[in-house]
C-alpha cells in the first residue's frame, strides 16, 4: 500500500501546487516523513519505561490511528486537473484550477495559460492508458534522458550516505559510551527533529537556490563530512579477537573521538535533509512528462526500494570487505536546473543539445487582453514587453 501511495501522491502534489510555489510545496510534502518519524521515535522512548506489553501496544495503536486518519482524508482530495482534461472532464478541471491557481476566477491569465498548455500537451502526447507498457519511458532521446535522471535521483537519494550512517549509528553510540537504550532512542529522536528542520529549510529555499546547486553543494558537504567520519573511524577503532571463539569485535579507543563522530553524523543528517530530502520527490516528478509520469514514478519507487534493500542487507558486507573504499559509491550526480518553469515546458530542455545550460535560461508569461498567450525567453538585456503586461513564470 505504501508503494502505491508513494508512486502517486508526489505526482498529485506537484500537479496541484500553484506554479509559483510548486518547488516548495512538493519539497515540503517529502519532508513530512519526519512528522511521523519524530513521534515514531519519541513515543517508543516514552513507553520504553513502561513494564509490560503496553510498551509496544501504545506505539502500534497510534500508528493505526493515524493511518485511519489518512485513509479517510484521501476521500476529500481533489483530482488532478491534467487527469481530468485527459479524461474529457474539462469543466471540472477549470473549476479546480480556478480554485487553487486563480483565486476563484476561471478567467485568470494563469488559469487560462495552464489550461492551454495542458490541453496542447495532452493532445500531442495523449494519456497513456496501457498500464503494462513501459516502453514510453525509453521511446526517444528525451524520454531516455528523463528516465535516466529519475533512476539517478532514486538511487542517489538512497546511496548518498544516509543508509550506511544509519546502519552504524547504534555501534557509534556504544563506542561513545552510550549503551543505554533509552538514551539511544532520545538521541535518535533528536536527530530526526534536527533533520526535519533542515528539510523544511531546504524545501522553502529550493526555488531560490535552484535544484542543481542545492544538490551539488549539499552532496559536496556530505563528502567532506564523510571524510571526517572516516578519519575519526580509522584512528579510533580497533579490533579485538576472542581467543575462545575466534570472533572479532570492533571497539572504540576513545569516547571523545566517538562523540565527535556522533556530532558529524548529526551534522550530516542536517545537510542531507536540506539538500536531498526535498529533492527526492520533487525532482523526479518535475522531469517526467505527463503521459509517462505515473509509470516513471512507479519506476522511481521500485528503484528506490531496491536501493533501500541494498542499504539494509548489503551495507554490512560491503563495509567488512571494502572498508572506507565503499564510500566511493557516494558521488554526486550532475543534475540540471528546473526553476520557475511549467512541467509541460521541460520538453525543450530535454531536446536541447546541452540540457544543463539550456535549463539555466529564464522565461516570461506573455499576457494579452488579460489572457496568457504564451511564454517568451528572457534575453540578456532584461525583460521585454510585447502587446501587454509580462509576468515571470
Amino acid at each position: 500500500m505504501h508503494v502505491g501511495d508513494n508512486a502517486n501522491l508526489e505526482s498529485s502534489v506537484s500537479e496541484m501546487a500553484h506554479p509559483s510555489f510548486r518547488g516548495a510545496m512538493t519539497g515540503i510534502y517529502t519532508t513530512f516523513y519526519f512528522v511521523g518519524a519524530i513521534p515514531g521515535t519519541f513515543v517508543p522512548y516514552a513507553t520504553s519505561y513502561i513494564n509490560g506489553s503496553q510498551a509496544w501496544r501504545i506505539p502500534l495503536w497510534l500508528q493505526m490511528t493515524f493511518s485511519g486518519i489518512v485513509l479517510v482524508s484521501v476521500l476529500f482530495l481533489p483530482e488532478s486537473p491534467r487527469w481530468l482534461i485527459a479524461n474529457d472532464r474539462y469543466e471540472e478541471a477549470v473549476a479546480i484550477l480556478a480554485k487553487y491557481h486563480g483565486e476563484g476566477d476561471p478567467q485568470s491569465p494563469l488559469v487560462q495559460l495552464s489550461l492551454h498548455e495542458m490541453r496542447t500537451e495532452i493532445s500531442l502526447t495523449g494519456a497513456d492508458k496501457r498500464w503494462w507498457d513501459f516502453r514510453s519511458l525509453f521511446s526517444n532521446r528525451e524520454q531516455r534522458y528523463r528516465t535516466l535522471l529519475t533512476v539517478a535521483i532514486a538511487l542517489f537519494g538512497q546511496w548518498t550516505g544516509n543508509g550506511p550512517v544509519s546502519y552504524y549509528y547504534p555501534q557509534m553510540l556504544a563506542g561513545a559510551g552510550i549503551e543505554d537504550g533509552h538514551l539511544q532512542l532520545l538521541l535518535q529522536g533528536t536527530q530526526s527533529l534536527l533533520s526535519f528542520i533542515g528539510a523544511i529549510l531546504g524545501a522553502l529555499y529550493t526555488d531560490r537556490w535552484g535544484r542543481r546547486p542545492q544538490l551539488l553543494i549539499s552532496t559536496s558537504l556530505i563528502c567532506v563530512l564523510f571524510l571526517i567520519i572516516l578519519i575519526l573511524n580509522a584512528l579510533n577503532t580497533t579490533t579485538i579477537t576472542d581467543p575462545t571463539t575466534s570472533s572479532k569485535t570492533t571497539i572504540a579507543k576513545s569516547a571523545a573521538a566517538s562523540r565527535a563522530e556522533i556530532a558529524m553524523i548529526f551534522l550530516f543528517s542536517f545537510v542531507f535533509a536540506v539538500g536531498w530530502t526535498p529533492m527526492q520527490g520533487l525532482y523526479a516528478v518535475e522531469v517526467l512528462r505527463y503521459e509517462s509520469r505515473a509509470k516513471g514514478m512507479a519506476l522511481y519507487t521500485l528503484v528506490g526500494n531496491v536501493a533501500g534493500f541494498y542499504n539494509t542487507f548489503v551495507t554490512g558486507i560491503a563495509f567488512t570487505g571494502a572498508g572506507w573504499r565503499y564510500y566511493y559509491l557516494f558521488v554526486f550526480w550532475d543534475l540540471f536546473e528546473v526553476l520557475f518553469i511549467y512541467l509541460e515546458e521541460l520538453a525543450e530542455i530535454f531536446n536541447a543539445a546541452k540540457p544543463v545550460q539550456y535549463s539555466l535560461k529564464k522565461s516570461e508569461v506573455l499576457v494579452h487582453d488579460g489572457e496568457g498567450v504564451g511564454v517568451e525567453e528572457i534575453g540578456g538585456l532584461g525583460k521585454e514587453e510585447r502587446d501587454g503586461e509580462v509576468g515571470n513564470v
